[in-house]
């Protein structure tokens, strides 16, 4: 009974957080906003491209969505500077992504791979008339918007869209990034910072630490969560069980860290790189807890990637809702 009670709060508890219209939660002076996935889909995204109408700088991994398609031609008809830069690995080989690619082409888009000094450039992020932004840990795919569980955060934070905005021109460019151009202490960005921010954010965690992640596989981030553990932080972490190598992986930081603070997602499917720290620092990117996004500085590992920090308590309520929601559907490892 005790238990039935328990589920019926919760849900109770998710209808408010997570139901109601996204941006009916944010403060009247909020910079921020956070996008739920598969909940909002990529209407977000595409209301947010609707709105351009002067330029749109768009950085992304993995693109075959044809609503996204839809809106960035739209807005280039409408004589809106469209510049779009998509990573030229194996996603790109797809059929779906040749074509979304090749329609882009034809509306006037001008579309070029991503820097090459990268292994990848895995980040999802887009800038609107230079103060809006679009900060995801999500793909522009059909399947990402509908059915994954991911997160997004809209924000026109000045120092954030610039810094941005300087990130997407470095590597349009071709030129190298240094953290001494970027303003902001929001952003993450890998291969710059994104290890040693991600440590720290843990290791100065006081009461609670709050994983949600595609994968769990650094040893650098199991090592400062069971740290935390011992110290008496509560920690609680999810990744995706519905592969074999995810839920092995899930497996072994469980018994590193301690009993109970690691669970798997069957559905949906768990494409999720966020982090919640004693309930007021929020991370949302496109960073996985492996190595080669958090690896700091190494050429062999380098990845574009980008992530934000969000200290809204609107956005955080909402994020810890979602977790919450899903730590009790998730199943041991």
């Amino acid at each position: 009974m005790k238990r039935i009670v328990s589920t019926c709060l919760l849900l109770m508890l998710l209808v408010f957080l997570v139901g109601v219209p996204a941006g009916s939660l944010a403060r009247a002076d909020a910079t921020d906003r956070i996008v739920t996935f598969p909940d909002d889909a990529h209407m977000d995204a595409c209301r947010l491209i609707e709105s351009a109408t002067a330029s749109i700088l768009f950085t992304i991994y993995d693109f075959s969505d044809p609503r996204i398609e839809d809106s960035l031609a739209d807005a280039a008809a409408r004589g809106v500077a469209v510049k779009v830069m998509v990573d030229p690995g194996e996603r790109l080989a797809l059929t779906d992504s040749k074509g979304i690619i090749a329609d882009l082409v034809r509306a006037g888009i001008t579309v070029r791979s991503t820097n090459p000094a990268y292994r990848i450039t895995h980040a999802k992020f887009f800038i609107v008339d230079g103060s809006r932004a679009y900060v995801s840990g999500n793909n522009f795919t059909y399947a990402d918007g509908k059915k994954n569980r991911a997160f997004a955060v809209i924000t026109t934070d000045p120092k954030v869209v610039t810094d941005l905005t300087t990130i997407f021109w470095a590597d349009w460019q071709r030129k190298p990034l240094t953290l001494q151009q970027l303003t902001s202490d929001r952003l993450i960005v890998s291969p710059l910072n994104a290890g040693a921010r991600i440590k720290g954010l843990i290791d100065g965690a006081k009461t609670s630490v709050v994983v949600a992640t595609q994968y769990l596989k650094s040893d650098m981030v199991n090592q400062a969560l069971a740290a935390a553990a011992l110290r008496g932080v509560k920690v609680q972490a999810i990744t995706d069980g519905t592969y074999t190598d995810s839920r092995t992986a899930a497996a072994d930081a469980r018994m590193f860290i301690g009993d109970d603070t690691v669970r798997v997602s069957m559905t949906p499917y768990y494409h999720v790189k966020m982090m919640i720290v004693d309930g007021t620092q929020l991370f949302v990117g496109s960073q996985n807890c492996s190595d080669p996004p958090l690896t700091d500085g190494n050429p062999l590992l380098q990845q574009r990637e980008v992530g934000i920090i969000v200290t809204d308590p609107a956005a955080i309520a909402r994020a810890q809702a979602v977790f919450v929601f899903d730590w009790v559907r998730s199943l041991q490892p």
